[in-house]
C-alpha cells in the first residue's frame, strides 16, 4: 500500500495575480516538472485555483492526502490571499512565511533563473522540507497597536533626518524653524507612545509579555512592544531557534576547505538547472 503523502503549493502572490506550484513527492532535479499556473489575485481566481489543485490531487501518482499552501509575507496582498483560502477550503491552512528565510532556501537550490513560477516552485518544497506552522492572523488589538508602533517608528526616523539638517543649519532663523519642527514631532511620538502604552495595558497577556521581555538587558518598553506585534505569541515557538528562524536570523556556517567560507541561511542544495 502506497504511502500518504501531504501535497504542497507554493504560491508567490503580487497585486494582480498569483503563480501557484504543486508538489507532491518530486525530487528537486524535477523542480521545472512540476505543474504551475497563475491566477487573479482576487475571490475568481481562488475559485480556479481550488479547482486546479482537486483535479491535480485527484490525478497524482502518489497517494495524497491532502494540500496545504506556503507563501511569502507580502503585506495585505498575502494576508487576504489567506482570508479567501482559508474561507473556500480551510484545510489548507496556509502558511505565511518571512522573505528572508523564502529567499535563503531558494538561494540553496542554486537556481540560475528567477522569475514568479521559480518562485513558487521554490516554495512548494520549502513547504515539504520545513511543514510551517498555518497562519494565524492577529487580532483586531494587535493590529491595533502594530500600526500605531509603526507610526512611531516612522516619525522618530523623521526627526533623525530633520536633526541632522539641523546640525547643517547656518542660518539663525533656519535652526529655529527646524527646531519648531523637530518639537512638532517629539511631542507627536510622546503622543503615541501614551495610546501605545494605553492598549497594551487594556490586555493583561500583552502586559504580562511585554514586563518579561523587558527582563531582557537592553530591551525597553517599546521594543518589548515591537516584538510581540511583529512576533505575535512567542509561546508558538517551540525553541529560540525557530524564533530566529522565524525572524530570518538564524545564519549557518558552510565551510569547505580552505575557499568556501561563508554565512548562509539554509543547507546546500545542488539540483540541476
Amino acid at each position: 500500500m502506497n504511502q500518504q503523502i501531504t501535497a504542497w503549493c507554493g504560491i508567490d502572490v503580487s497585486k494582480a495575480t498569483f503563480d501557484a506550484a504543486f508538489l507532491t513527492n518530486e525530487s528537486y532535479q524535477q523542480i521545472r516538472t512540476i505543474p504551475v499556473a497563475q491566477f487573479s489575485n482576487d475571490a475568481k481566481g481562488v475559485r480556479r485555483f481550488i479547482l486546479w489543485i482537486e483535479k491535480l490531487e485527484n490525478a497524482a501518482k502518489a497517494s495524497v492526502s491532502g494540500v496545504r499552501v506556503v507563501m511569502e509575507a507580502t503585506g495585505r496582498y498575502a494576508t487576504q490571499l489567506h482570508s479567501r483560502l482559508v474561507e473556500k477550503r480551510s484545510d489548507l491552512a496556509p502558511a505565511i512565511i518571512n522573505p528572508a528565510v523564502a529567499s535563503q532556501f531558494r538561494e540553496s537550490l542554486f537556481m540560475k533563473q528567477k522569475d514568479d513560477t521559480i518562485d513558487a516552485r521554490a516554495l512548494s518544497y520549502f513547504g515539504r522540507d520545513r511543514e510551517p506552522r498555518a497562519y494565524q492572523p492577529p487580532s483586531k488589538k494587535v493590529l491595533e497597536i502594530r500600526r500605531l508602533v509603526g507610526v512611531r517608528r516612522s516619525l522618530v526616523q523623521d526627526r533623525v533626518r530633520w536633526k541632522q539638517r539641523q546640525q547643517e543649519a547656518e542660518v539663525q532663523s533656519e535652526k529655529a524653524r527646524i527646531k519648531a519642527i523637530i518639537t512638532t514631532f517629539t511631542e507627536q511620538i510622546k503622543e503615541l507612545e501614551k495610546e501605545i502604552r494605553a492598549l497594551i495595558g487594556k490586555a493583561k497577556e500583552f502586559n504580562d509579555d511585554v514586563a518579561l521581555l523587558m527582563t531582557i538587558p537592553g530591551v525597553g518598553y517599546l521594543t518589548a512592544a515591537t516584538v510581540i506585534c511583529v512576533a505575535g505569541d512567542l509561546r508558538r515557538f517551540n525553541t529560540r531557534k525557530d524564533c530566529a528562524s522565524y525572524a530570518g536570523c538564524s545564519p549557518r556556517i558552510v565551510q569547505s576547505g580552505s575557499s568556501v567560507r561563508k554565512n548562509r541561511g539554509s543547507r546546500k542544495r545542488v539540483i540541476g538547472s
